[in-house]
């Protein structure tokens, strides 16, 4: 199929008046000619009548009383009651406590609206979840509320699994070192066995308990047949949160003594961590090897365009690229046999691999395999190596008055997703409202991002004309998991006892037997991408669908504000509906068919306007900083849209102190809590390319470069 030419075969979604027109290039004279007495005397007119238009305009605003908040929408005219609801009340509490009056939002955007909310995480939506598992399915359970005798056998093993968290003995390790015991007798660093067949069944032993370093095993939709699974191998194995923190000496110098501080507490609780080494010794080791990795490591922008578009490669492809390594030995020990095709997002990481592990020492390699294991179990770990841990990289370690509810709802997904509340028909009516919204949004403004050419404009719309959005999970109540399993028996090889840290490693193991069985099973096109209860809207390109789980709506109610909906609800669909067009969405068509559509002029412009972002951005945050702004800035225009048409009223103010900041910064706001666990330059980076926020919060431009999707 021609892309190029294929929008020409059908109209564009919009139509707008303010679309460019193809113009007949016309011959305009060229010699000088002389102006009429009557052209000089309407000159002189439209020049007087324009400077009396300035100062009527200078005059009239300074009648008006300047800038209105910074605010360019006449609010009077809008229904400006007050939400008096407990979910209004809650949140403007939650924002009053959160924000810092004391800083000046254009100097940090998120120590402003932050807070305190970095460490109380109470407006996120991964928090809401979690009280209404704790209250709703939990508790009820406990009392024995409406559980049938089936439902009541897989949540015994729920319920056991959570007890067994709540009561643990962290300084029980003995499970821990079982695993690590089984590592040093197959990859012993004193043996004079051959490396490759010694590493490769070491990590197809770690591989089983889901632990990955070096590289990762996934299972993953086949981008040429939407309807199998493949195996997928990618880059894994670095600890910092991005790439570039091995480029900090600050940085590089806090891991070594947060590895030290680790493995001299978890020595203390008879861990084995190593053979005789000293620890700073060990810590400079599991350095080194990482930093080099890091090194060879694709940035997660572009792993991210890199598995999504890996196409499957005979097995023999990955024999060449790491010939070092006894690949017929790892598949036997991590999956039981060897797959004919494989899934390689990153082969040139694969290649460079290999350069490593001819080099590097036995001791190093060991050392940097018992560092992930330890890693893996960090929530299972006494505090204060969790405490050290969490140092090192903040996500790995969950909070602790959660800790046992996120582990029981990760472990149980299934099972809660079955229980979980379905998305209403007015709420799925007003979500699907505010996606055509900014889906015409988006559209629109496609012609005057200044970097698309018209060809490639024209398929942007026609993908966007075929781009759907699913709410609520509708298959999330049927009791299937796949073909021929239901979640009543899903759970029956899992098994719990009273030990938590047995109870951790058995269910890493079931997990990944349980996604590996996946190979061997034909997709069901009805089953979603994620679960009931998640709390992130996912994109899928294969079914150019947008997915939005109750989770991420479940304690909205419909009735609250527009303009909190669309800050925390349209936001992130925006951010979802631009990856249908970005780099990633632009190697798949409209009906998920792996062809790319933006034409070279478009790729060549996009290069260019990235590279002068580059300039004044993080590498580390750019691809984030990019779809925040967007999606930022797309969702309030849409927004505006809305009541600029009529469409809504819903502008009622929220109690308290709030009602003076008006919709527009608490827009903003509202929006930014759910960022609060990013760094801040992060958030700060993304407000200071939106021309709406600088205009609501009167601040100075401060970014040169020209933003890319708004």
């Amino acid at each position: 199929m021609d892309m190029q030419n294929e929008n020409t075969q059908r109209q564009p979604l919009l139509s707008d008046s303010n679309d460019e027109v193809d113009i007949p290039e016309q011959q305009f004279p060229t010699y000088g000619d002389k102006f009429t007495v009557r052209e000089k005397l309407l000159a002189f007119a439209c020049f007087f009548l324009f400077i009396g238009m300035c100062l009527f305009a200078y005059l009239f605003q300074v009648q008006g009383g300047g800038h209105h908040h910074g605010s360019s929408m006449d609010m009077s005219t809008l229904d400006k009651s007050l939400c008096s609801d407990d979910h209004c009340i809650s949140t403007a509490a939650h924002i009053i406590q959160s924000v810092n009056t004391t800083v000046n939002p254009c100097d940090d955007f998120h120590a402003y609206t932050c807070g305190n909310e970095v460490t109380t995480g109470q407006f996120s939506n991964e928090h809401r979840v979690l009280e209404y598992i704790r209250l709703n399915i939990l508790d009820p359970f406990r009392r024995k509320i409406n559980m049938s005798a089936e439902v009541n056998q897989q949540f015994n093993k729920l319920d056991q699994f959570y007890d067994s968290c709540i009561h643990r003995n962290v300084s029980n390790l003995t499970s821990l070192n079982s695993v690590l015991y089984q590592l040093d007798s197959i990859y012993n660093i004193t043996s004079p066995r051959h490396q490759s067949s010694d590493l490769a069944e070491a990590l197809g032993y770690l591989a089983t308990h889901d632990i990955f370093p070096f590289f990762r095993l996934e299972v993953v939709q086949n981008v040429q047949n939407a309807s199998n699974y493949i195996l997928s191998i990618q880059q894994a194995g670095v600890t910092l949160p991005s790439i570039a923190s091995y480029q900090s000496n600050d940085s590089v110098n806090d891991f070594r003594h947060n590895v030290m501080k680790t493995l001299s507490i978890l020595s203390a609780y008879g861990v084995h961590v190593g053979q005789g080494i000293d620890l700073a010794v060990w810590a400079d080791q599991l350095v080194g090897i990482e930093s080099r990795l890091a090194n060879v490591s694709e940035a997660p922008e572009q792993l991210y365009l890199s598995k999504a578009t890996a196409l499957p490669r005979p097995i023999e492809d990955i024999n060449s690229l790491v010939p070092s390594m006894d690949w017929q030995k790892y598949f036997g020990v991590a999956i039981n046999n060897s797959p004919e095709y494989v899934s390689l997002g990153t082969p040139e990481y694969l290649q460079k691999l290999e350069e490593i592990l001819l080099v590097e020492k036995r001791a190093v390699i060991h050392s940097y395999l018992t560092w992930h294991v330890l890693l893996t179990f960090a929530n299972e770990m006494p505090m204060e190596a969790r405490f050290a841990i969490r140092n090192i990289h903040g996500d790995i370690v969950f909070e602790e008055n959660n800790l046992c509810e996120t582990q029981t709802a990760s472990l149980f997904s299934s099972l809660i997703g079955s229980h979980f509340p379905s998305v209403d028909e007015q709420l799925n009516e007003l979500l699907q409202s505010i996606f055509h919204d900014i889906k015409v949004t988006f559209a629109l403004s496609l012609s005057k991002i200044g970097w698309m050419d018209r060809p490639t404009i024209g398929y942007a719309i026609r993908k966007l004309e075929s781009l759907n959005l699913e709410v609520g999970n509708p298959y999330a109540r049927n009791q299937t998991m796949s073909p021929n399993t239901s979640w009543h028996t899903y759970y029956q090889d899992l098994i719990v006892t009273n030990n938590y840290l047995e109870n951790a490693i058995r269910a890493r193991q079931w997990e990944y037997m349980s996604k590996m069985a996946l190979l061997n099973r034909t997709i069901d096109q009805n089953t979603w991408p994620i679960s009931p209860q998640d709390t992130l809207i996912h994109y899928e390109p294969i079914t150019n669908k947008i997915y939005l789980p109750t989770g991420v709506v479940f304690s909205d109610p419909s009735s609250e504000p527009d303009y909190l909906m669309y800050s925390r609800i349209g936001v992130q669909i925006a951010e979802q509906m631009i990856k249908a067009c970005d780099e990633l969405g632009s190697q798949f068509n409209y009906e998920g068919q792996m062809k790319s559509w933006w034409s070279s002029i478009t790729k060549d412009a996009y290069s260019a306007r990235r590279h002068c972002l580059e300039s004044e951005t993080s590498m580390a945050s750019l691809a984030w900083v990019l779809r925040q702004h967007a999606s930022m800035h797309i969702a309030h225009k849409a927004w505006s849209q809305r009541l600029k048409d009529g469409t809504s009223t819903r502008i009622q103010e929220i109690p308290g102190t709030l009602a003076n900041l008006g919709p527009e910064k608490i827009f903003y706001i509202a929006n930014g809590l759910l960022n609060c666990q990013k760094p801040g330059a992060w958030l700060n980076d993304a407000v200071a390319y939106d021309r709406a926020f600088l205009r609501v919060y009167q601040c100075k431009p401060s970014k040169l470069c020209a933003a890319v999707w708004a």
